[in-house]
């Protein structure tokens, strides 16, 4: 009986169509972790190349613009630089560039709230090497 009802109420919840599913094989390790987001946006949303390519290469002229200004020495040991430049290749996929900065942000940043932030950002980073 009470089997019957946890079954009534799991199928309450159900999905009703296979996006769910899709975005898990999409999100599979075998796959290039620098690929799964573009093609869970693809299979599972339905946009097309060029509107996702769009949407990454946001972080791709972020970087360009953040290497024009590391021209200035000042920027070298300014924490919100680092944080920026860490967040941009997270997003993107490379962990190994935003670890880097992440640490250098983190090296710089005396406010341990902001400290545990962005300890919290390089760990989900590496997480993201590491699959």
């Amino acid at each position: 009986m009470l089997v019957d009802e946890l079954d009534d109420a799991d199928r309450a919840h159900e999905i009703p169509d296979e996006r769910l599913r899709l975005m898990f094989v999409c999100a599979h390790p075998a796959i290039d972790a620098g690929v799964r987001a573009p093609l869970m946006l693809q299979t599972v949303l339905g946009f097309d190349a060029a509107t996702i390519a769009s949407a990454f290469l946001v972080a791709a002229e972020g970087l360009a613009a953040l290497d024009a200004l590391n021209v200035d020495t000042q920027l070298a040991e300014y924490q919100p630089y680092w944080a920026a430049r860490a967040a941009l290749p997270a997003r993107s996929g490379d962990a190994d560039a935003a670890s880097e900065a992440y640490r250098r942000a983190i090296g710089l940043e005396s406010d341990p709230a902001v400290r545990r932030f962005l300890q919290a950002e390089l760990a989900r980073a590496q997480q993201v090497r590491a699959e």
